[in-house]
């Protein structure tokens, strides 16, 4: 797993792309991550932490989420990212 800080924001795209089709989960507090390429980005919604997947980014990486995992989440993305 690699946690990408919000703070790296500038760095996000290169980063995601280092790591591209390696099995690694990618999970980062950036805003619009999962737009980005990444696989689960935390989010403040309703005054908690959330977090949303991009099943794009799971497959990319040869990695599974549990069907419980997903339902949990609150928001599903397909997208393939800007890397």
């Amino acid at each position: 797993m690699l946690f990408i800080a919000e703070s790296e924001s500038r760095r996000l795209a290169l980063t995601l792309r280092a790591v591209a089709g390696q099995p690694l989960l990618t999970v980062s507090d950036a805003d619009a991550f999962i737009d980005a390429g990444g696989a689960i980005g935390i989010v403040r919604g309703d005054g908690r932490l959330q977090f949303e997947v991009n099943r794009a980014a799971l497959d990319q990486a040869q990695l599974k989420a549990s069907s419980n995992l997903l339902q949990l989440a609150r928001n599903l993305s397909e997208a393939k990212g800007r890397n």
